[in-house]
């Protein structure tokens, strides 16, 4: 029930601003997941950084068609590698599947530390993002996006996101670029469940206008 999102109290979650409360009564089945697996969200968070989504979808994926393992059941459905598999993984391995070098230093070394990290699950969602981010390598930004999903976080903000400041602005007020002290400042009012916000304005298909060349997609190194 918890990974459907049947736990996220969306029933106290009626905003009336003029934008998103209508976006909350036509998408009121929207609900926060918890999964409560940490290592499992933090990997594709960590393959995330500086690069596009494409680019860490596409090295997620590598990953897991090369080093994952057969699900149960039928379809040849495959389970993201464990932690020992990743943290014993050559460099080299990494890159062939199309990870940073930075980003493959980064899931080695928490893999390294599997039950520490995982036991962010069974805290409250403050003490995890302390206990994510006493990693090296791991910032506010992936912190907020495995918290966000392992445990369901409603009032849970990433900062730091090249494009969420500039959604949340012209969702809520019309404005085409926001930095995240102003996007911070259009969810207050929101709390504390201004972590669902975002999926609102996603779901209704809000979009910032783009100015100039869209971001480049980086090399591997």
């Amino acid at each position: 029930p918890a990974i459907l999102g049947l736990n996220d109290d969306r029933e106290a979650f009626a905003p009336t601003h003029p934008v998103l409360g209508p976006i909350a009564r036509r998408h009121a089945g929207l609900r926060l997941p918890r999964t409560g697996l940490v290592l499992r969200e933090l990997v594709p968070a960590i393959l995330g950084q500086l690069v596009t989504w494409r680019e860490a979808s596409a090295a997620h994926r590598g990953l897991v068609s090369r080093y994952g393992e057969p699900a149960p059941g039928p379809h040849g459905l495959l389970l993201p590698p464990s932690a020992p598999t990743l943290a014993a993984l050559p460099m080299s391995r990494f890159q062939e599947a199309g990870a940073l070098g930075k980003a493959a230093r980064k899931i080695k070394a928490v893999c390294a530390v599997a039950g520490r990290m995982e036991e962010a699950a069974v805290m409250g969602a403050e003490d995890a993002l302390t206990r994510l981010q006493a990693m090296p390598g791991v910032g506010p930004w992936t912190a907020a996006a495995v918290v966000s999903i392992t445990h369901g976080h409603a009032d849970g903000v990433q900062v730091g996101d090249y494009h969420l400041p500039n959604l949340v602005a012209f969702g809520l007020a019309g404005e085409p670029r926001a930095d995240d002290a102003r996007m911070l400042e259009l969810l207050a009012e929101f709390a504390p469940h201004r972590g669902g916000v975002p999926g609102l304005l996603h779901a209704a298909g809000v979009k910032a206008p783009s100015y100039g060349p869209k971001m480049e997609a980086r090399g591997v190194f």
